[in-house]
């Protein structure tokens, strides 16, 4: 990296004032050379000297640690304990029927039925075909949307 410095250069008379710019050169710190450690190991492995390596788990990346391993929902459902989470309420057969005849009958697809309602798709195909679980705030929006009664069906 090249800087350029003035340099001022006075005389006795005040009227001789010079100035020069001189060149100033400013270097990094050349890197230090080292071995890299695995040729570091080997090397002391071929001179005998007891050497103890370990590995450490993900080491260096960029990547979570899962604490714990994840619980099978299939596990969850065979599961018979009282202390086992609740399983979300699904949706009965008669709202299944009630929305899809409701959108068919105002000649919506499911996903314009979705924005009206500021959801996605998925959501309301869900709903149709039951997998979906029972979200009292979305059969609302469907319920006004629609107008049709869905939060009274049990």
């Amino acid at each position: 990296m090249l800087f350029c410095v003035p340099f001022v250069e006075s005389h006795r008379d005040a009227n001789q004032l010079r100035q020069d710019w001189d060149v100033v050169t400013v270097r990094k710190k050349a890197p230090s050379r080292t071995a890299p450690a695995s040729a570091t190991i080997t090397q002391a492995r071929q001179s005998g000297v007891a050497v103890e390596t370990m590995k450490k788990y993900d080491a260096g990346r960029n990547r979570a640690v899962k604490p714990h391993p994840t619980v099978s929902a299939r596990r969850l459902e065979n599961d018979d304990d009282d202390d086992a989470p609740a399983r979300p309420r699904e949706v009965d057969r008669s709202i299944q029927l009630t929305i899809q005849q409701a959108r068919v009958a105002k000649q919506w697809t499911q996903a314009q039925l979705a924005q009206r309602i500021s959801e996605r798709a998925s959501v309301i195909n869900e709903l149709e075909s039951g997998r979906g679980e029972r979200n009292p705030q979305v059969l609302q929006k469907l319920e006004r949307v629609l107008g049709v009664k869905l939060l009274g069906h049990r």
